[in-house]
């Protein structure tokens, strides 16, 4: 037996994703029961003589001469002949064309599974902040990516998120770190930080920024019962919830949070409103760094666990 190296698409692809599938290759494959040893390839779309030709300007300017090229081998896989199977329960008589067919979604899927698994072995020790700055530097900073409906600002950029997780992170972790010098004794019970917030930029910022600093979001759901609340605290350990009095007040979530406090006084609620007072100009400086430098957000903290 010989390897033979074979490409299933068509084409070379323009978009970076899978172009259409073929027939032959599939049928190949199938007919000489070959063990098909699946290669993804994955950094060519960034160089200046791939076909990739993104509409945006700031994606084009990403391309370079000689990018970073990996080559992720999967396990081997083989394709199931149709003659094989059972023709006791068999319910239907393939013709050629169908058998060809088949045989091709089966080869689709081998390769769909493959980039799946060879992105998610390439990502396997990064954590979400981490692929967000990695993905922000191949589109660039400035390209705009939310859009936040309580804002009437423009769509935030890259930057401009960054900026953002570094002062709600800072401003929430500050205040527990005072709160938790005050009651040495559950210091070590903060890891987990409850959620109570809409779905907005700034609700997706802290998520990001909690488990960048190795802390754990925890997300509440408002519309739940009041019981079931109380139980999701329990369950995750809470000690703080991060709120907003405008949210509190448009939910008409007042007896329900206050109920809340009386069944567990040791939960503290941290409204955005009352926290954002902190605000230093050191915090604000830091912001505008890691807005150009948001991986040093992660080394920071690291440097400073480490002491």
């Amino acid at each position: 037996n010989r390897p033979v190296v074979i490409f299933p698409e068509g084409r070379i692809s323009n978009t970076g994703a899978l172009m259409k599938m073929y027939d032959g290759p599939a049928f190949i494959a199938a007919k000489s029961k070959a063990q098909i040893l699946p290669i993804f390839i994955s950094g060519g779309v960034l160089s200046k003589y791939s076909r990739f030709n993104p509409q945006n300007e700031i994606v084009k300017s990403q391309k370079r001469w000689f990018p970073k090229n990996t080559l992720t081998f999967l396990p081997p896989q083989q394709i199931n002949l149709i003659e094989n199977q059972n023709l006791q329960t068999a319910t239907k008589i393939y013709s050629a064309r169908e058998k060809r067919r088949i045989y091709s979604n089966q080869l689709l899927r081998i390769m769909q599974e493959s980039q799946f698994l060879a992105t998610m072995q390439q990502h396997q020790n990064m954590t979400l902040y981490e692929v967000l700055c990695e993905t922000a530097e191949l589109n660039g900073k400035n390209l705009p990516i939310i859009e936040d409906i309580k804002c009437n600002e423009n769509p935030y950029s890259y930057k401009k998120f960054f900026q953002i997780i570094s002062v709600l992170t800072s401003l929430v972790l500050k205040n527990i770190d005072d709160t938790d010098e005050k009651n040495s004794q559950n210091s070590q019970n903060s890891q987990n930080i409850g959620i109570l917030l809409p779905n907005i930029a700034a609700t997706l910022a802290l998520i990001l920024g909690l488990s960048a600093k190795n802390k754990t979001p925890a997300m509440l759901n408002y519309s739940a019962g009041l019981n079931a609340i109380i139980a999701a605290c329990q369950s995750a350990n809470l000690k703080f919830i991060v709120c907003s009095k405008a949210f509190v007040e448009q939910a008409r979530l007042e007896n329900k949070l206050s109920q809340l406090c009386q069944t567990l006084p040791y939960l503290k609620i941290l409204y955005l409103e009352e926290i954002k007072n902190s605000l230093t100009l050191l915090d604000k400086l830091k912001a505008l760094y890691f807005g150009f430098f948001p991986r040093d957000f992660v080394k920071n903290f690291c440097k400073n666990k480490n002491k």
